[in-house]
């Protein structure tokens, strides 16, 4: 009697474990400005009502008088306003001055907002927005005068919002090692335009920094592995774009959409979140 032939045994193939890529934050550059005017109420409000759009980046100065406003600009020059640089400029004769002429006679009478004035805005069905606040450093704001306006902005951050909900960033370091002192857990980032420098490394790990934002021509795959081998922050890069260029900021960012970075600001969110599509 022949011996039972034994059945073969399957061999298990393992299963192929697939690493998702984070989802790429798009973030409105002054807002929805590729469209609106920067950093205006309708633009920031644009960036709200856009689907697929993360939130919004805006710039934040205090004026002579202590009111924060939301511009970018040292002067006032660009839009027909005085040389003296913001800090120097009282609240009541900034908000006389027309921002949207610049862009087109139908924006005609738009002006410089106050924070306050876009916080109020912020959708409280929608947690996940993400309001990314640079603050503006001027050469003339030094000493105690920059101690008040970083003091000053996070105390009217926090009586709208939780400030772990925002994330606050800016070119002048000294501010952000200020505003790591009001909380260890506030989410910050590091902003520099010389990534080819290495001081930002020790920077992002001192601050325990959740982004380090630099300019999108800088990031390429060489840069990406850098930051990956040395921090646990992630990238975000901003435009270098005037809002006049838009097919040249969407070429850049198809193609940085294809590295592992988190986010990007740009001047046509919804038309980059298309790309991710």
């Amino acid at each position: 009697m022949s011996e039972p032939k034994q059945s073969k045994k399957t061999k298990k193939v393992p299963k192929k474990i697939t690493v998702q890529k984070p989802e790429i934050l798009v973030l409105g550059h002054r807002g929805n400005s590729g469209y609106l005017p920067e950093n205006s109420i309708k633009a920031f409000k644009s960036c709200i009502d856009l689907p697929g759009v993360a939130g919004a980046e805006i710039d934040v100065q205090m004026t002579r008088d202590g009111e924060v406003i939301v511009y970018h600009d040292e002067d006032l020059t660009r839009f027909g306003g005085p040389k003296a640089k913001i800090p120097t400029t009282s609240w009541p004769e900034i908000k006389k001055i027309d921002i949207g002429t610049y862009y087109g006679t139908e924006y005609t009478g738009t002006t410089i907002p106050l924070l306050d004035d876009l916080m109020g805005l912020l959708p409280q069905e929608n947690p996940d927005f993400l309001l990314n606040i640079e603050l503006k450093i001027s050469p003339v704001l030094k000493g105690e005068n920059l101690k008040t306006f970083v003091n000053r902005l996070y105390t009217q951050v926090d009586s709208w919002i939780d400030p772990n909900k925002i994330l606050f960033s800016s070119f002048n370091w000294d501010c952000l090692d200020m505003l790591r002192h009001f909380s260890q857990e506030m989410r910050l980032g590091v902003l520099t335009d010389q990534p080819d420098e290495r001081g930002w490394i020790s920077k992002v790990k001192q601050l325990n920094a959740e982004f380090l934002i630099v300019p999108m021509s800088k990031v390429d795959q060489e840069f990406v592995s850098l930051v990956k081998e040395e921090l646990e922050a992630g990238i975000i890069a901003y435009t270098e774009f005037d809002y006049k260029l838009k097919d040249e900021e969407l070429e850049m960012a198809s193609q940085l959409i294809k590295l592992d970075i988190r986010g990007l600001i740009v001047n046509y969110p919804q038309d980059v979140h298309r790309l991710l599509e």
